[in-house]
């Protein structure tokens, strides 16, 4: 079925008259005749009745009118509303981003993108990680900011990688490994670790643990901390150690210090996550973060 048979149909459901429509659509009676036939051969429907003076709708001809008039006027939206965002007219994008992880680079981001697009608007929320994800695949958002993991179970997602960051060790600056490149995580099997809440973020907690079983061992857990800040907190004070993306050194104090882990370089990644085809602005953001945000390591610009 195409929007020419629809038209066709439509302004002949109207008229109820072949002639009348032809001079309508700029075309000939015969080739009104023979769309609507086509029309009708597909559906498997008979929509009107007709003679050679006069045309009507058949009951399932009248229910495909009211059915297609809906699906016009949502089409005709549709295009206006795609040629106003291609011009930059009153458009909004609702934007879902983990702050913790995206602190060095939305600043630009965003910045960038209302200095280029000043009649779109951006809805920016901050969400933690699991509440992020519910909102991407429930369409409550357009776009997520987030890290890349567990998303593949969301239908029509695309993604954009916006940096990919190494795992450390976070240990207090005292420690004799503090001043170390790289270090090997088994040798830290026997020391005690603090891991994030699960209850608060079950996704941080899981990945730190996989982590651990991937070199060997499960993490000795001394202490579950219930915030960031108090998970650093407890670090500073000795309780023991935990695992960190390089990037969230910027949350920390000068009396913490971050190694990295061998074999864990760009392990951790955050991209740009959307669902193909809801929102017509999506482009316009993609193309500022290819020019704020090189796919790169996150400290590139400190």
């Amino acid at each position: 079925m195409t929007i020419n048979q629809i038209q066709t149909f439509l302004t002949l459901a109207s008229t109820l008259s072949y002639t009348k429509t032809a001079e309508i659509l700029h075309t000939t009676q015969p080739n009104v005749s023979k769309i609507i036939a086509r029309l009708e051969k597909e559906l498997n429907l008979q929509l009107l009745n007709r003679n050679k003076r006069e045309a009507r709708l058949t009951p399932a001809g009248e229910a495909f009118r009211v059915e297609m008039n809906k699906l016009m006027i949502q089409f005709h939206y549709a295009v206006k509303k795609v040629a106003q965002v291609d011009a930059g007219i009153q458009h909004a994008i609702d934007v879902g981003f983990l702050g913790t992880a995206l602190a060095w680079h939305l600043p630009k981001i965003i910045s960038r993108f209302r200095e280029k697009h000043p009649n779109i608007t951006l809805n920016l929320t901050d969400y933690t990680y699991s509440p992020l994800i519910e909102a991407l695949a429930a369409e409550k958002i357009d776009i997520a900011l987030l890290p890349d993991r567990e998303l593949d179970w969301i239908p029509n997602i695309s993604k954009k990688l916006i940096f990919a960051d190494d795992m450390c060790l976070v240990t207090r600056k005292d420690h004799p490994y503090a001043g170390a490149d790289r270090v090997e995580l088994s040798a830290f099997k026997d020391e005690p670790f603090i891991m994030i809440d699960p209850g608060i973020s079950k996704a941080d907690y899981e990945l730190v643990k996989a982590i651990c079983v991937e070199q060997g061992f499960i993490p000795r857990i001394a202490y579950e901390a219930n915030t960031l800040n108090n998970l650093i907190l407890m670090i500073e004070c000795g309780v023991g150690f935990s695992i960190l993306a390089k990037h969230m050194s910027r949350f920390t104090t000068e009396n913490v210090s971050f190694i990295r882990i061998k074999d864990y370089e760009n392990y951790f990644r955050v991209s740009c996550v959307w669902q193909s085809g809801t929102n017509a602005c999506i482009p316009h953001f993609l193309a500022v973060i290819d020019e704020c945000v090189k796919p790169d390591h996150p400290d590139q610009d400190m």
